[in-house]
């Protein structure tokens, strides 16, 4: 980056600056430009500032809370892969099922496809572009991503139920009373789904413990 001599210090290149703050996130900005004021100045961040450490502030930590969320990543990955690995063996082994059942299989594997797109945008987000910037993560609002998985869990949960009521329907030949409590539950949980997602985006990531549907 260039600089130039002002008095006994380096300064930073107003234009450069700029360019170089134009490439990072608005948190990393904040934090950058608050380090090259500081420097400018003649003042130490690091000798200046009491040492606060997240352990110390009771935040949660990276471990419980982004280590969390990769690990977590992980396993429903290993669950998607045995996902497509049953949605193969269906279509060669069923190839003259119903067209109906077929659909509802695509449908699901989508619905599982996307669901797996949005988690991995909510790591990416947590893990690369927000790197280092553990407390601004926890003190903004959730990533759009991992609000919108809430609600597409909610969908997927509700039509595998669906199918099943439907299921208990025809092997009970008309007992509709089961497929009807079966269903309804499945849509309260994609109800409710929907509600605390658009609540879980309006507070801060560290009171995500205190949720509640209704207020």
């Amino acid at each position: 980056m260039a600089t130039r001599l002002v008095g006994d210090r380096f300064c930073p290149n107003k234009e450069a600056v700029s360019a170089y703050l134009a490439t990072l996130s608005s948190a990393e900005r904040r934090l950058r430009k608050n380090e090259m004021t500081a420097t400018a100045n003649g003042i130490s961040l690091a000798s200046s500032a009491p040492k606060v450490t997240v352990e110390s502030s009771g935040m949660p930590t990276v471990s419980t809370t982004i280590g969390a969320l990769f690990i977590g990543w992980g396993l429903s990955m290993l669950i998607f892969g045995l996902l497509c690995l049953q949605t193969w063996t269906y279509f060669g082994r069923y190839p003259r099922d119903s067209i109906r059942n077929k659909i509802l299989v695509i449908w699901l594997l989508t619905l599982e496809t996307l669901h797996q797109i949005l988690v991995g945008h909510t790591c990416w987000q947590y893990t690369v572009t927000d790197y280092g910037l553990l407390e601004e993560v926890l003190s903004n609002t959730t990533v759009w991503s991992l609000s919108t998985v809430i609600v597409l869990s909610g969908i997927i949960a509700a039509t595998v139920k669906i199918f099943l009521g439907w299921r208990i329907y025809r092997v009970s030949r008309g007992n509709y009373l089961w497929a009807i409590f079966l269903s309804g539950l499945a849509l309260a949980q994609t109800g409710l789904g929907l509600v605390f997602s658009v609540r879980a985006a309006q507070i801060p990531v560290n009171k995500l413990d205190t949720l509640k549907p209704f207020e």
